[in-house]
């Protein structure tokens, strides 16, 4: 049985279910939230709302969700962890970079 890593530990991979393989939880930019800070962000009310969409997702039969929210991204897996302890879903962090100098023209 191969294992995979998620937020509360190491699963059986045949625990993964029906699997969303590539959303993100959060997404930030860092660079426009300096020049252009948004008021309306509220991390608590972020999470609720996320725990809140994640405990849907399990209700339509999701079992596991990748969240592909990368360095670049806003990736903060400490709120995501916080969500992860919250939700009946697996949720698994992805891992690399994200930039724009290696996407095609």
């Amino acid at each position: 049985m191969q294992r995979v890593a998620t937020y509360q530990g190491s699963i059986d991979s045949d625990g993964l279910g029906s699997t969303l393989m590539h959303e993100h939880i959060f997404v930030r930019n860092p660079e426009l939230e300096l020049n252009l800070p948004d008021g309306e962000w509220d991390p608590i009310e972020a999470v609720d709302t996320a725990v809140r969409g994640l405990t849907e997702l399990h209700a339509q039969g999701i079992r596991t969700v990748v969240d592909l929210t990368v360095p670049g991204l806003g990736r903060d897996v400490r709120r995501v962890r916080e969500v992860a302890g919250r939700v009946p879903v697996n949720l698994v962090a992805a891992t690399g970079w994200y930039t724009s100098s290696t996407l095609p023209v």
